[in-house]
């Protein structure tokens, strides 16, 4: 099912896409969820919900993806939708642009709700792009939909963007041709992104190796509560190094500049 030795056309494909609350998930909520899954040139069917936060959301974040408190006013909790994405996207390779920003959030959610994080590594669009396509000024979503002439949708809505990653996945992975393999992709990609790389204890395995020193205004902790509950300390500056630990784990594996964790450039 998640086999890297699978030719890429055979195989599934979700691609994923959350608007946020902000820009970290220790700081931010998800607010609006989606997915496309995607075999053998169709798609098979999409997931889109937009989500509760507890705390009301900013002027500046509203501004970004347009979804207002009165339209999440009735929407489900996270709690309600996270564990039906979960299964969603369990079947096939995860599809992202800017992929770490996604499954920073996730990752950590999923651990929260004692969900088993995917098996399977996922696949940055964003990344690809930086190897496969030098013709264009810049590797933002929506800079490479008006490249490929893809129809962009609601841009910061989650299933328009998740249909335009796809899109814009798909027509990386025709230039190596039907008969390539989820490794060969794998392989131009450059960088490996198990979702174990955004676990809780991995995150604080390289928060440790990336920060000399102790914080001035904290640290990281974890707790335990009933059998696999995740605490942290609530310590803003602690959350943010936690949560960019993936990028810079990212930079060190690659010399190609990775995205940074901001909506705004998403």
């Amino acid at each position: 099912m998640h086999s890297l030795q699978s030719l890429w056309f055979e195989t599934t494909w979700i691609a994923i896409d959350l608007e946020t609350t902000g820009k970290y998930p220790l700081d931010a909520e998800i607010c609006e969820m989606a997915a496309v899954k995607w075999r053998g040139g169709q798609v098979l069917e999409t997931f889109q919900s937009l989500i509760k936060p507890t705390m009301r959301m900013s002027d500046e974040v509203i501004a970004i993806h347009k979804i207002t408190n009165e339209m999440v006013e009735g929407a489900p909790t996270l709690a309600e939708k996270l564990g039906e994405f979960h299964r969603f996207i369990g079947d096939g390779f995860v599809l992202a642009h800017h992929a770490p920003f996604d499954m920073g959030f996730l990752a950590w959610e999923f651990e929260k709700a004692c969900l088993v994080l995917p098996s399977a590594p996922a696949f940055c669009t964003s990344l690809l792009s930086r190897h496969l396509n030098a013709n264009v000024s810049n590797h933002r979503l929506a800079t490479l939909a008006e490249h490929f002439g893809i129809d962009a949708g609601a841009a910061h809505r989650a299933l328009d963007d998740a249909k335009t990653c796809l899109g814009v996945g798909l027509k990386y992975f025709e230039k190596l041709g039907r008969e390539a393999k989820v490794s060969d992709i794998l392989g131009i990609q450059t960088t490996h992104l198990p979702w174990s790389r955004f676990s809780i204890e991995t995150l604080m395995g390289m928060t440790s190796s990336c920060c000399s020193g102790p914080s001035s205004s904290g640290t990281i902790s974890r707790a335990k509560s009933g059998n696999e509950s995740t605490a942290i300390t609530e310590n803003k500056k602690s959350r943010r190094i936690l949560f960019i630990a993936p990028v810079l784990w990212l930079r060190r594996q690659t010399d190609v500049e990775p995205p940074r964790p901001d909506p705004l450039c998403r």
